[in-house]
């Protein structure tokens, strides 16, 4: 087993004081009266009155009873305020539900479409890992984009592909079949440059669905010559009655306003699901592990990501700093040395990559250690998919 560990090392806020505020000064004058004490009649000061004046008018038993029967009159007067401004408040909040809209948006597709780096653009940061490598995502991940007029919660799903020779690439697939259902609207992803089999994979799945479907056409930035996606616009409409179909850069973020406007009318009208400031329901743990590993994906060879995985075995935070202890696992102890790299070099660069990425979203400083372990063939074992989190 072995190990590294990757390091890089705000005042309270002072509101204004509040004093006591004078009033206007009161003069004997007496008011209206209020009735019956016990067998004399009081006369009430309208007016703020000063301990003074109310001596002047009435005894010390009749000048506590005024006292409360003033506080009384300012306890009912502010509840009537209160009220009118809560009445106020739901009116608006109710005209403002009536035209806004929110809902869960499904990004599917095959892999290396570009469903997470469209994610990433459309939430306005690095949410999805992302790589050039497929099958890079490995669960269902929401992402949260507020707006004026509507929130889309969109749900960022493993690739479909028809080649599974394991127990996780079948998991995956199921993975994204269930978003299929239980989303308003689906944006179906492809990479304008090429459709493939496993492009063919997923309009098989759409026959059965009710919700309207998007196409996006990916990556029109490696595209030279645009006049070319006419062809492949009107061969894929003749393949499914899209609701929309929007060219789109998601790494240019080329086209994702026009994406935003095709989808918002088709999700229901409601008020919003999560508070405008949040960007996903995953907790800090769930996204660190992610993280790792995705630099264990960027930086090692092209078949060894796939028999990693990693899990955060403890996340605490100190003060400010998070630390976070993470196995990487492996299937073989041949594989675990190419992670580590000679003098433990490639492990140093996965961890200080995976804190800086970290840093920058949790907003804080990360203090990580590393440590690489060996569970033989778990990438085609159920039970270690359970253990592991991918049976969610």
């Amino acid at each position: 087993m072995s190990g590294h560990k990757d390091r890089k090392q705000d005042s309270p806020k002072v509101g204004p004081k509040v004093g006591p505020k004078a009033g206007p000064k009161a003069g004997p004058k007496a008011g209206p009266k209020i009735g019956p004490i016990g067998s004399r009649t009081a006369k009430q000061i309208i007016k703020q009155p000063s301990t003074q004046a109310v001596d002047q008018v009435v005894s010390p038993a009749t000048a506590q009873a005024v006292d409360q029967a003033v506080d009384q009159a300012v306890d009912q007067a502010a509840d009537q305020a209160t009220a009118q401004a809560t009445n106020q408040a739901s009116a608006q909040a109710s005209a403002q539900a009536k035209n806004f809209r929110c809902g869960t948006v499904g990004l599917i597709g095959r892999p290396n479409a570009g469903k997470s780096t469209l994610m990433n653009s459309l939430v306005g940061t690095h949410l999805s890992i992302t790589a050039s490598k497929p099958q890079t995502t490995r669960h269902r991940i929401v992402g949260i984009r507020s707006e004026d007029n509507a929130q889309l919660v969109m749900v960022d799903t493993p690739g479909m592909h028809k080649h599974t020779p394991r127990a996780l690439n079948r998991q995956l697939n199921r993975t994204a079949d269930t978003v299929l259902d239980d989303v308003d609207v689906l944006v179906f992803v492809v990479d304008a440059r090429r459709w493939s089999e496993d492009d063919e994979l997923v309009v098989s799945k759409l026959g059965r669905l009710t919700q309207p479907v998007v196409l996006a056409l990916n990556k029109i930035d490696r595209i030279q010559d645009r006049s070319t996606l006419l062809p492949m616009i009107e061969k894929l409409s003749k393949l499914y009655a899209f609701a929309a179909v929007v060219p789109i850069s998601a790494w240019k973020h080329d086209g994702i306003q026009q994406l935003v406007r095709s989808i918002t009318p088709l999700l229901p009208e409601q008020a919003a699901l999560y508070a405008s400031d949040e960007l996903t329901d995953r907790s800090e743990r769930f996204l660190a592990a992610e993280h790792i590993r995705e630099q264990l994906i960027r930086r090692l060879g092209e078949e060894l990501p796939y028999a990693t995985t990693v899990t955060i075995e403890r996340y605490a935070m100190d003060g400010r700093l998070h630390r976070i202890d993470a196995n990487i696992w492996v299937e073989r102890d041949g594989q675990k040395a190419i992670v580590i790299g000679d003098g433990g070099a490639r492990l140093k660069d996965i961890g200080t990559f995976a804190r800086k990425r970290m840093e920058s979203i949790f907003g804080g400083k990360v203090f990580l250690t590393l440590w690489v372990k060996v569970k033989e063939n778990w990438s085609d074992s159920d039970a270690s998919l359970q253990q592991f989190g991918y049976m969610e």
